[in-house]
């Protein structure tokens, strides 16, 4: 089973976020986590919202701990942004790509929007990639 990590700062939004929509498309076919260098108390409430806008559900996340474990052995790493260089323990895996995108905190709900859109339209090409390689 193919392993994919969601990493940001924070594991409060954009990671959750990735999670979130890689769990619920994938349908249980590739096992999936998030974590933060830096875990945030709760998970965001507009993230939670803007999740449940579009069918999925990610008010039981919880924000975790980058666990180095874990990345070493996935398929691949993604970084939600954060530049590479505040994300130092993601150096770690060969297998990482950084989606690039900006922080979500202070932000307004259409910016929410915006980027789990964005999240969802990479995770969607990133599931049709891992699907036709079999």
């Amino acid at each position: 089973m193919k392993r994919i990590y969601f990493l940001c700062i924070g594991n409060s939004s954009r990671s959750q976020m990735g999670e979130g929509i890689a769990k619920h498309f994938s349908k249980g076919l590739i096992e999936v986590k998030s974590g933060g260098t830096k875990p945030a108390s709760k998970v965001s409430s507009k993230a939670i919202l803007v999740m449940k806008e579009i069918g999925i559900d990610i008010s039981n996340h919880f924000p975790k701990k980058m666990d180095i474990e874990f990345a070493k052995q996935s398929d691949l790493v993604v970084i939600m942004g954060c530049g590479a260089e505040k994300m130092c323990p993601a150096w770690v895996v060969s297998k990482s790509v950084n989606w690039d995108l900006k922080d979500t905190q202070d932000q307004e709900i259409d910016f929410y929007r915006k980027t789990r859109d964005s999240i969802k339209t990479h995770v969607l090409e990133l599931l049709e990639s891992i699907t036709s390689e079999k």
